[in-house]
């Protein structure tokens, strides 16, 4: 089981499972924490690693998980894929989750 922890990576020892939660409240972007998130996990800058627009249409993603024009979060959806050697999977409810390995 993975823990949740808003700001840290956490690391749950029986999964080799990383999360972080991004806020909708917070100026940063989706496709920012999945970078921080990466970077946390494989302690590699995000400049050392292939452009995230080579896993994933950045704007897109940003796009999916932002709120709707009413300002209402999006309560359901997930999207996961590969990214320099890690599974993500990012969670309309702010989750996102680090594995290692590709899918």
């Amino acid at each position: 089981m993975t823990r949740e922890v808003r700001e840290n990576v956490a690391s749950d020892t029986g999964t080799d499972a990383y999360s972080r939660e991004f806020d909708w409240n917070d100026d940063r972007s989706v496709s920012a924490v999945v970078l921080e998130a990466i970077e946390a996990v494989s302690g590699r800058a995000p400049t050392d690693l292939s452009p995230l627009h080579t896993a994933v249409d950045v704007d897109a993603l940003n796009r999916l998980f932002e709120p709707r024009t009413s300002d209402e979060k999006r309560a359901t959806g997930t999207l996961s894929f590969p990214y320099a050697g890690y599974h993500v999977t990012v969670h309309a409810d702010g989750l996102v989750v680090v594995t290692d390995g590709d899918i």
